[in-house]
C-alpha cells in the first residue's frame, strides 16, 4: 500500500546536497494538495469512544462521500485526461426523416425513449407483399415490431419497370410518409 504514492517518487532523487533539502521536499509532499490515493485496504482502529472518522467540507454542494464501483482501475494514459462517462440521465432523440419531419423524444428515467412507428427515419417497417400489380401493393406491414400482428396496407412501389411485378411473399422494408406507405423492391432482382 502507498500512502503518499504519487508524490513519494519525489524523494527518489540520487543527489541531496544537504539535510534541509530533504526535509523541504518530504514538508512538500506532506502538504500537497493532491488527493490522498490509498491503493489497499484501510483499517481504522478506535478505542477512544468518538466516532473514528470525521469529515469536514466547507463551501460547494457536492456529495460528501462518493463511492465508485468499478471492475477495474481505468488506464491512465500520459497527457490525456480520464474519460468521464457521467450517470444516467434523460435521453433525448431528434429524428428527421427523409422528408424534413422532425420529432424529438425524451426519456426521464435513464433509458433512451423508442421511436414510435410513425416517426420513421429512414429504416422503414419490415413488410411482406401479399398481392397486387403495377405500383400498387397490399402489403402485410410489421408495425410494432415481427411480434406483433401485421397491419394490411396499400403500399406504392416507387419505381417499377412496365410490366414487372413483385411476387406475393417478398419482403421489402415500406416507409411512411404523412398517411402513405411506400417501398422500393429490387424487381431487377
Amino acid at each position: 500500500m502507498g500512502l503518499f504514492k504519487k508524490q513519494s517518487i519525489r524523494l527518489l532523487r540520487e543527489d541531496w546536497t544537504g539535510a534541509s533539502e530533504l526535509a523541504e521536499e518530504i514538508y512538500a509532499i506532506l502538504n500537497n494538495d493532491e488527493p490522498l490515493e490509498i491503493d489497499g485496504p484501510v483499517t481504522i482502529n478506535n478505542t477512544t469512544g468518538r466516532p473514528p472518522l470525521t469529515i469536514n467540507q466547507y463551501g460547494g454542494d457536492g456529495d460528501i462521500v462518493t463511492i465508485n464501483n468499478r471492475d477495474e482501475p481505468p488506464a491512465e494514459i500520459p497527457g490525456v485526461p480520464p474519460f468521464d462517462p457521467g450517470s444516467p440521465g434523460d435521453f433525448t432523440i431528434t429524428i428527421i426523416n427523409q422528408f424534413g419531419g422532425v420529432e424529438t423524444g425524451t426519456s426521464g428515467d435513464g433509458t433512451p425513449p423508442s421511436p414510435r412507428p410513425e416517426t420513421q427515419g429512414g429504416g422503414g417497417f419490415p413488410g411482406q407483399v401479399v398481392s397486387g400489380d403495377g405500383s400498387t401493393y397490399l402489403v402485410a406491414v410489421y408495425e410494432n415490431g415481427l411480434g406483433q400482428p401485421p397491419a394490411q396496407r396499400s403500399v406504392r412501389q416507387l419505381a417499377i419497370a412496365e410490366g414487372a411485378s413483385i411476387p406475393a411473399g417478398t419482403w421489402a422494408l415500406v416507409g411512411k410518409a404523412g398517411e402513405g406507405y411506400f417501398m422500393q423492391v429490387a424487381t431487377w432482382l
